[in-house]
């Protein structure tokens, strides 16, 4: 999705995007589509089209406000701005009325419904490749059941379209959780096998057969069928088409884009379409608006560097806390002392950069570093790498977590888990003078392992949120007073069991729709 595989969709389907915004997405069809009847007829055609559908992933603000900010809604970290909405999750003050989870909601079936009309539509198309017609499809069918995975996750049951719908075509019921699921399933097992296992060129980026496969194995450890998804993401391992970069920091940035263990991203482009990563969560004194602010519950659970919590640890000293502890911790955030762009940053009591002192600044005195752009000179709003989506790191935990649950524990296990933990060292699995390498075989151990490598390794990737709500966790650790580097209270966040493991349908769309066909989520 590169320079004219990018920037076409703008041609397409963007004319009218931001004014759709607005629209009750189940009850009207939107307005940024062109007729079928006077596009689909070329080959190029279908191309282009097919860009519109990857598209709902990258322009504008809504995209970019979801997946960079979840993290806030899970325990690693708080949002900065106090009277947005992202907040107001985070704090549990959300309702059917919250305009940013209407807008998430909206984007998503924005985005299934370009894949419904591409998939209703590509038959028309005249004297296309088959091959080319059956990876079109599978790209739309893996773009689809990505929407739907995170509409599942964040509602439970949703309406399940599959096909361009009018008027009262879509005033359809909520299909239960484990139908769209299964649905999800099967499209994605569709698209491994029509699915290229590499692109170049103007087509990087595309959909993969790995990347269907490891949707898959996600999807898969979500439900708990851990059996399946450990030999789902052992294909993925397996395939030779993935491995981890060997240097974490430098995985993220945008000269090392497209590596090895990428599998799926959202391309971005110097020359037509950069991200908004930089202002997010930068610094105040580097123009950013501070974004997310770790917490130190979140600091506190990085590992010293005898791989033992900082509790038990012989080598953590609470006088140095930064001194010999996990490596991402420095490679994650940026903290009082750290060194930015030529600068040494003051995030306690540093103006502006300091707790509290702007709206912008951190409210726990550390800033998200991770996948920020430092060598940028440019304005602070622009950056160029790509948000990873889905890469190797995941797929080893997930089948560490998934052979552990079953519990099917064996050195292919230890492996997969170490495997990360020596990356973050900067060196292999073999060399285990030169990191904490993990050796025990006891489940209930190695259950909170991987749930703290998950945590520590896929922070600000939008992950934790959903594993907090898989483990049912979340009453406990977004439940109470979230504290900064001070030890001081920034505020109690509440967490209701009845109903906060979900969010709710907004309201808008069941009055659009009718309380009698679209129904609420308990609670709201």
């Amino acid at each position: 999705m590169k320079n004219k595989f990018l920037y076409i969709v703008f041609l397409i389907f963007g004319v009218l995007f931001q004014s759709s915004c607005s629209n009750d997405f189940l009850d009207v069809a939107p307005k940024d589509e062109l007729s079928s009847e006077s596009f689909f007829k070329t080959e190029e055609d279908a191309i282009q089209a097919i860009t519109g559908v990857y598209n709902t992933l990258s322009i504008g603000w809504e995209f970019e406000i979801y997946w960079t900010l979840m993290d806030g809604w899970s325990d690693n970290s708080t949002p900065v701005y106090i009277p947005g909405d992202p907040r107001r999750i985070a704090l549990g003050g959300h309702s059917a009325t919250t305009s940013d989870i209407r807008n998430w909601w909206g984007m998503f079936y924005r985005g299934i419904r370009r894949a419904n009309v591409f998939l209703a539509n590509i038959e028309n198309v005249e004297n296309i490749n088959e091959d080319l017609k059956l990876r079109l499809q599978a790209e739309a069918k893996f773009i689809r059941a990505y929407y739907y995975h995170h509409l599942v996750y964040n509602w439970g049951d949703v309406p399940l379209l599959t096909e361009p719908t009018d008027v009262e075509g879509a005033k359809v019921a909520r299909t239960p959780k484990p139908e769209v699921v299964e649905f999800i399933l099967s499209e994605l097992n569709v698209a491994a096998e029509n699915l290229e296992a590499n692109y170049s060129g103007a087509n990087i980026g595309r959909a993969t057969s790995g990347a269907a496969q490891a949707l898959k194995a996600r999807v898969l450890l979500y439900e708990g069928r851990w059996e399946d998804a450990a030999e789902t993401a052992k294909i993925v391992i397996s395939s030779d088409r993935f491995n981890l970069f060997p240097d974490y920091e430098q995985l993220f940035k945008k000269e090392n884009k497209n590596n090895r263990e990428v599998i799926f991203d959202i391309q971005f482009t110097s020359e037509t379409q950069p991200n908004n990563r930089n202002i997010l969560f930068q610094p105040p004194s580097y123009s950013g608006w501070g974004g997310l602010s770790p917490l130190q519950s979140f600091v506190d659970s990085f590992e010293a560097t005898d791989g033992k919590s900082i509790e038990q640890s012989e080598v953590y000293d609470p006088e140095n806390p930064f001194d010999n502890r996990d490596p991402r911790l420095d490679m994650a955030l940026n903290r009082n002392g750290s060194e930015w762009r030529g600068s040494t940053l003051n995030t306690i009591d540093g103006n502006p950069d300091g707790i509290a002192v702007t709206g912008n600044s951190t409210r726990s005195g550390y800033y998200v570093r991770k996948g920020l752009d430092e060598d940028h000179s440019g304005a602070a709003s622009t950056s160029y790498g790509n948000y990873i989506l889905i890469r190797h790191a995941e797929m080893l935990l997930t089948y560490a977590e998934a052979k552990i649950e079953q519990p099917s524990i064996d050195q292919s296990v230890l492996d997969a888990i170490n495997d990360v933990r020596a990356r973050a060292y900067g060196t292999v699995r073999s060399d285990t003078d030169n990191y904490p390498e993990i050796t025990t075989t006891d489940q209930n151990k190695l259950r909170d392992i991987i749930r703290r490598e998950r945590r520590v390794e896929l922070c600000f990737e939008g992950l934790n949120v959903f594993d907090m709500r898989r483990w049912r966790t979340a009453e406990n650790t977004m439940n109470g007073p979230i504290f900064n580097a001070r030890g001081e209270e920034i505020e109690k966040r509440v967490f209701d069991v009845s109903k906060h493991y979900l969010w709710p349908v907004p309201q808008s769309e069941i009055d659009a729709i009718g309380s009698g066909i679209l129904s609420q989520n308990s609670g709201y």
